[in-house]
C-alpha cells in the first residue's frame, strides 16, 4: 500500500504554492468543523445529564488531532493546583505518533477521584467548563485512559464526544478498540471525532480498523463522517476512500471542503475546482476530478492490492470500486492475474469478465491452468462473459480439469459461446451425471441441428432427468419425433398428448408430469439456475424455466425442503418473473428462518413487482437483518403505494446512521410519489 513518495511530493508542491485558494488549510477545516458542529450542538440542546450551555461555542466540535495544543483561552484555563495534583502523570507525554503500546502509569487514589470529577464535568456543564476539564484530563495523560474508556458509551452525548477526543489524543493501542466502536455512535460529532482520531493513529497493517473505516465509508449517512474516514485511510497510504472523496465533492459545503482538501493534499492539484463556486462551475470541476479518478493508476494498483485482503468487506469494496472505474483500470487488473496472492488473481479474473474486454482472453486462457482452482473457475466464467470464440479450445481442455466446479464452469462458458460439440464434454464426464447433464441442457439451446438436440433430450429422458420434457413440449411442432421422445422413461405414466394437440393440453400434461417428479426437479435446481443465468437473454430458455413453475411451487411449500432449495426456488422465481408465486414468496419473506431465503425473497419480489404483497414487504422493514431491509425497500420501489411511505419513514428513523438504507428509502419514496403523480410533494 506504499504511496508515501507520491504523498510526500504532493505535500512539497502544496507548501511551495503561496496561493491560499489552491489548498484548503487544516486551520480552515478546523474552523469550519467548529462552526458547523457548534450549530448542531445548539440545535440538539442539552445532554441527558444536563442542559447544554446557551453560550455560543467556537470549539464544541471535534478539533484536528494533528495539532499539539488547542487555540483559545478556554483550552489554556488549567489551574496551578490541578497541575500540582497531576504532576506525576503529566510526565507521560501525549503525542500523535502511531505507537503500538506503552505502559500506562498507575494514578493515585486522589488522582483517580479527580479524573472521575472531571469526567462528570465534561458531560453536563457549560462549554468553558467542559473544555477546561478536557484540558486538565489531557494533562493527566495516559494514566486517565482506563477511566476514560469506561465512559466512552455514556448516556451524555457531550461526555462521549470529549472522551473519544481524549482517547484519540493518547495515540495508545488500547484506545483503538473504543474508537472503532465510536465510529458507530448515533451522534455525528462523536463519529467525526473517532474517524479523525484515526488520521494519526491508523497503522498501515491494521486491517481490522481499516475494515471498520471502509464500513463507515459505505454505510454512514453523513458525508462529513465518510470524508474523515477516507482521510484516515489516506494517512495510512490506503487509497480505498478516494472514490468517496470524489463523490463527496457533490455534497454540502463542509464535506465538500474536507474531501477537496484531502484530494489536494494527495495530488497537489485543484483541477480548477472551487468549493464555494456556483453549482455550474463546481460540477465542471467535479467532472474533471471524476476523469482523474478513472485514470489515476496508483488508485487502481492500490485497489488491486487490497483485493488480496482476507476480510470480505475490504476486498469486496476494492472490487466494486474497480468495477465502477471500468476499463480505465484494465491494465492494473490484468497485471493482477500474475500476482502471488491467489485472492488477487481470483478477483481480477472475475473483474476482467465483467469488463468484457477481449484483450483479456489470452491471459484468461492461460489462467485456466493456474494452480488454484478458484482462479481457474473464475477464468472460465470470465471467458464465457467475454464471449470470444478464441477461448473455445482452452475451455474444451478445461472440461477435463481435476476440479469438478471448474469443469462445470467451463461447460457453462462453452454453452454461452454456442460450442456445437458440447455432447463431447458430456460424454467425457459420463461418470459425473450432474456435469454431463449440464452439458446436455446447454446443448438443447445450442446451434446444433434439432435432430441432434433431440437425441440429447432423449438421452436426458432415458437417464431420468425431467428437465428435458419442457423442451420436448416446446419443439413438437418443429420436430415430429418429440412426442415419441417424451413417451420414453415415463414408467407407466400417461402418454403425452398427440403432437398436434393444442398448447393448453400439452401444458396441462407437462404440469402434472413435473409435479409428480418434483423431487427429481429438486435435485436439479442448480442445473436450472446455471442455464437460466447464463442464457437469461434467450426467451426460449426463460419459457423452458417458466414451464416448470408448478414443480417449483410444490418444492417451496414442502416442509422437507432445505434452506438451499428454498433459496434457489425464490431466486429463480424472480429471474423468470413468476407472478403466480408471489404470495408463496411473500410468505418466505416474513416466515422463513433463513436470512439468505428472506433476502432472496425480497429480491425476487422486486423483480416480480406484484402489488398484492406490499404489506409483507412493509412488515419486512423491521427485520433484524439489514440486507433483508435493503432488499425489501427496493422491492417496495417497484410495487409500493402511498400507504407505504409511513412505514418507510419509520424504517429511516431506525437506521439514520446507515447511508445505504437512508438513500434507498429516499429514492423509493420519490419513486412511489412519482407513480402517484405527486413527486413535487415528496421532494
Amino acid at each position: 500500500m506504499a504511496v508515501s513518495e507520491d504523498r510526500t511530493a504532493s505535500a512539497e508542491r502544496n507548501e511551495s504554492n503561496p496561493n491560499p485558494n489552491v489548498r484548503v488549510t487544516r486551520s480552515l477545516r478546523r474552523l469550519t468543523a467548529t462552526l458547523l458542529v457548534a450549530s448542531a450542538l445548539t440545535a440538539c440542546g442539552g445532554s441527558k445529564d444536563g442542559p447544554a450551555s446557551s453560550e455560543p461555542s467556537k470549539t464544541d466540535a471535534p478539533a484536528s488531532n494533528t495539532s499539539t495544543s488547542r487555540e483559545g483561552s478556554e483550552r489554556a484555563a488549567v489551574t496551578d493546583s490541578a497541575s500540582r495534583d497531576t504532576s506525576d502523570a503529566a510526565a507521560v507525554a501525549i503525542d500523535s505518533a502511531r505507537i503500538a503500546d506503552r505502559p500506562i502509569p498507575e494514578l493515585t487514589d486522589e488522582q483517580k477521584a479527580r479524573v472521575q470529577d472531571l469526567v462528570e464535568v465534561i458531560g453536563n456543564r457549560g462549554v468553558a467548563e467542559r473544555y477546561e476539564a478536557e484540558a486538565e484530563l489531557e494533562k493527566i495523560g495516559l494514566g486517565a485512559l482506563p477511566l476514560l474508556a469506561a465512559r466512552y458509551r455514556d448516556d451524555s452525548e457531550f461526555r462521549r464526544l470529549h472522551v473519544v477526543r481524549l482517547l484519540g489524543r493518547t495515540g495508545h493501542a488500547r484506545a483503538v478498540r473504543y474508537l472503532r466502536d465510536a465510529l458507530k455512535d448515533p451522534w455525528i460529532a462523536v463519529r467525526i471525532a473517532a474517524a479523525e482520531s484515526f488520521e494519526t493513529m491508523l497503522a498501515p497493517d491494521d486491517e481490522f480498523t481499516m475494515t471498520e473505516l471502509i464500513s463507515v465509508i459505505k454505510n454512514d449517512s453523513e458525508p462529513i463522517v465518510t470524508a474523515y474516514a477516507a482521510g484516515a485511510l489516506l494517512s495510512a497510504d490506503n487509497l480505498m476512500g478516494i472514490p468517496k472523496l470524489v463523490e463527496n465533492l457533490e455534497k454540502k459545503l463542509w464535506p465538500r471542503e474536507i474531501s477537496f482538501e484531502y484530494l489536494v493534499e494527495l495530488t497537489g492539484e485543484t483541477r480548477d475546482f472551487e468549493p464555494y463556486a456556483n453549482k455550474t462551475v463546481r460540477f465542471e470541476g467535479i467532472d474533471r476530478w471524476k476523469e482523474w479518478l478513472r485514470s489515476y493508476t496508483p488508485l487502481h494498483e492500490n485497489l488491486v492490492e487490497n483485493l488480496g485482503v482476507y476480510k470480505f468487506l475490504f476486498a469486496e469494496t476494492a472490487k466494486q470500486n474497480l468495477i465502477s472505474i471500468g476499463t480505465d483500470a484494465f491494465d492494473s487488473v490484468l497485471d493482477g492475474l500474475d500476482a502471488d496472492n491467489e485472492h488477487i488473481r481470483t478477483h481480477c479474473a472475475e473483474i476482467l469478465g465483467i469488463y468484457g474486454d477481449a484483450r483479456a482472453v489470452s491471459a484468461l486462457t492461460s489462467a485456466l491452468t493456474d494452480v488454484n482452482p478458484m482462479v481457474r473457475l473464475q477464468s472460465a466464467i470470465a471467458l464465457g462473459e467475454i464471449g470470444d470464440d478464441a477461448a473455445i479450445p482452452a475451455l474444451r481442455e478445461a472440461t477435463d480439469d481435476d476440479d469438478r466446479d471448474v469443469r462445470i464452469s467451463s461447460i457453462v462458458a462453452l454453452g454461452k459461446l454456442g460450442d456445437p460439440e458440447l455432447e463431447r464434454a458430456a460424454a467425457k464426464n459420463a461418470e459425473f451425471p450432474e456435469i454431463a447433464d449440464v452439458a446436455r441442457l446447454f446443448s438443447l439451446f445450442g446451434p446444433a441441428p434439432i435432430e441432434t438436440r433431440g437425441a440429447t433430450a432423449a438421452k436426458l429422458v432415458d437417464d431420468g432427468n425431467p428437465l428435458a420434457y419442457p423442451w420436448l413440449a416446446a419443439v413438437r411442432g418443429d420436430w415430429p419425433a418429440a412426442r415419441e421422445a417424451a413417451a420414453r422413461g415415463l414408467d407407466g405414466a400417461g402418454a403425452p398428448p398427440a403432437a398436434d394437440a393444442d398448447d393448453a393440453t400439452w401444458n396441462a400434461w407437462l404440469a402434472s408430469l413435473l409435479v409428480d417428479r418434483a423431487d427429481a426437479v429438486r435435485t436439479r435446481l442448480s442445473q436450472i439456475k446455471r442455464l437460466v443465468i447464463a442464457l437469461e437473454d434467450d426467451e426460449a430458455v426463460l419459457d423452458w424455466a417458466r414451464s416448470m413453475t408448478p414443480a417449483y411451487r410444490t418444492l417451496l411449500e414442502s416442509p422437507d425442503s432445505t434452506e438451499h432449495e428454498r433459496f434457489l426456488v425464490v431466486d429463480l422465481a424472480g429471474i423468470i418473473h413468476d407472478r403466480g408465486a408471489a404470495s408463496a414468496i411473500a410468505d418466505r419473506l416474513t416466515l422463513d428462518a433463513s436470512i439468505m431465503v428472506r433476502e432472496a425473497a425480497a429480491r425476487a419480489l422486486e423483480k416480480i413487482a406484484e402489488p398484492s404483497v406490499r404489506e409483507s414487504l412493509e412488515a419486512a422493514l423491521t427485520d433484524d437483518e439489514r440486507y433483508v431491509v435493503v432488499a425489501s425497500i427496493r422491492a417496495l420501489a417497484s410495487c409500493g403505494s402511498l400507504e407505504s411511505v409511513d412505514p418507510l419513514m419509520g424504517a429511516r428513523d431506525a437506521h439514520l446512521t446507515d447511508s445505504e438504507i437512508v438513500d434507498e428509502i429516499g429514492q423509493t419514496v420519490l419513486a412511489i410519489h412519482d407513480r402517484a403523480g405527486s413527486s413535487s410533494a415528496a421532494k
